[in-house]
């Protein structure tokens, strides 16, 4: 529910409504279940997020959620940092969250509606501290680690920063975006800039 939430006001959507669903699947489905971080998973998460687009035939899948940390250390492996063995033994002390990915519409089809509400956005506190003065700081992590990457000054990455789509995004509180940590955002950063080529 939170990352549909998250995923519906980072990339459109006035954020007015929340829609939450359960999911009953049918026998009939083909399905892919990972019980655990595994060399499978490893494997299956590898081939998504190197090749793009779906991978797979099944109507849906579940298992560990790859989340920011969890990507940091594929996205390590992928650059050369880590080697496999490396790589599979920080992932084994991740804790990580189960999801369920719906992936055709007789998939879709089965989704419940168990609720449907209005949620306020009018100021968002965070640890008692409203999140604008986060956003700042957010931004300058962000800045100084695309100045590196690039080899920029600081006023530099921020300039081509703040253009930049997942910028906006980022100054909507809504997006959540703003809870990630800076090194994640700066890979959506890039996926973004390579997407728009």
């Amino acid at each position: 529910m939170h990352w549909g939430f998250n995923m519906f006001n980072r990339f459109g959507g006035d954020g007015i409504f929340l829609y939450e669903f359960y999911f009953v699947p049918s026998k009939d489905l083909i399905s892919k279940q990972f019980t655990n971080i595994s060399d499978e998973w490893f494997d299956f998460i590898l081939l998504n997020r190197s090749t793009g687009g779906i991978q797979h035939n099944f109507d849906f899948i579940q298992g560990p959620v790859a989340n920011d940390k969890i990507v940091l250390t594929i996205t390590g492996f992928l650059d050369g940092i880590y080697t496999r063995s490396e790589a599979m033994q920080r992932l084994m002390y991740s804790k990580a969250n189960d999801q369920v990915s719906l992936h055709t519409k007789k998939a879709v089809s089965l989704l419940k509606l168990r609720e449907k509400r209005k949620t306020p956005f009018n100021k968002i506190m965070y640890n008692g501290q409203e999140i604008s003065f986060l956003l700042v700081q957010k931004t300058e992590q962000i800045v100084s680690i695309i100045a590196e990457k690039e080899k920029i000054t600081f006023d530099s990455a921020y300039s081509i920063f703040t253009v930049s789509r997942l910028y906006k995004s980022l100054r909507n509180p809504a997006s959540l975006l703003w809870a990630e940590n800076a090194e994640f955002i700066v890979d959506e950063y890039y996926r973004e800039k390579s997407t728009s080529k």
